[in-house]
């Protein structure tokens, strides 16, 4: 027997309340399973339809396995592909995580164990927004196997700032605490192959500002230096440094020129 599912998700940025209505039909049973939930800082539109026409391979993989296979294809939501997209599926019962990454056609395929719901999130660069429940019931007596075809559309955060990015004081030298976060960062340039970013860099108000706008600008070269020396072609990395121009916090306490003396990646746009 065949099954149809439908459950669309469209939620604002913010923390603001999206609306989510979910359609389950089993032929002729139609019910209203979810409500509401809140998001924040993206706005998501996940639609997940259960196919009437499978992928033959991968449901005989599927099959001999017991698994559920979900996949589909994740982009923007001006209809542009997201290349090295991670998708995570959390099991809310056991709290295992399965992810898979999305190809350079933007679709991705996932098996999971039926009878457990599962938590989806996309993992950004230092964390990963909650979206909705997909629940893969067990399988029924006239079923074989169950294919999901998930399509996602959402707007990543176009700027994230390196946290644990850190330099020699008053020099351009990354410290040895720096090359962990500096991995993740090469880690995600490798797997996002069409994104291009600006390295920004900001100083507190200590000192001269043309030499504090210097000392941002040689920081930001640092860190695209080391990008370009693992791999990364130098046309995807800006380095640019804005000095004292842009605090975030006053430069009237210790803690907020610590703020304030920071590395942040911006999302330029995407090559075509």
């Amino acid at each position: 027997m065949t099954t149809h599912v439908t459950t669309c998700l469209n939620c604002r940025t913010a923390g603001r309340v999206g609306q989510v209505s979910t359609l389950l039909t089993n032929f002729n049973q139609l019910r209203i399973i979810l409500d509401k939930i809140n998001m924040s800082y993206i706005r998501l539109l996940i639609i997940i339809v259960l196919n009437f026409v499978l992928s033959i391979a991968n449901a005989q993989d599927s099959l001999q396995n017991n698994l559920a296979l979900v996949e589909g294809v994740i982009s923007d939501f001006d209809q542009n592909v997201k290349v090295g997209e991670i998708i995570l599926f959390e099991n809310i019962a056991t709290n295992d995580i399965h992810q898979t990454v999305s190809n350079d056609s933007g679709a991705f395929n996932i098996e999971l164990p039926y009878s457990q719901t599962y938590l989806i999130k996309i993992k950004g660069f230092n964390d990963a927004q909650n979206y909705i429940e997909l629940n893969i019931p067990a399988l029924k007596e006239e079923q074989s196997v169950v294919v999901y075809n998930v399509n996602i559309q959402f707007e990543p955060p176009k700027l994230f700032t390196l946290d644990m990015v850190y330099f020699e004081f008053g020099t351009s030298s990354l410290t040895k605490e720096s090359f962990s976060e500096m991995e993740e960062l090469l880690e995600f340039m490798k797997r996002k192959k069409l994104t291009v970013i600006e390295i920004a860099g900001h100083t507190d108000d200590v000192g001269e500002p043309e030499e504090n706008l210097i000392l941002s600008q040689k920081r930001a070269e640092s860190v695209r230096s080391y990008l370009i020396s693992n791999g990364i072609e130098p046309a995807r990395v800006i380095a640019r440094g804005y000095g004292e121009e842009q605090p975030i916090a006053t430069n009237d306490t210790i803690e907020g020129r610590q703020m304030n003396r920071r590395t942040e990646v911006r999302i330029l746009k995407e090559i075509n």
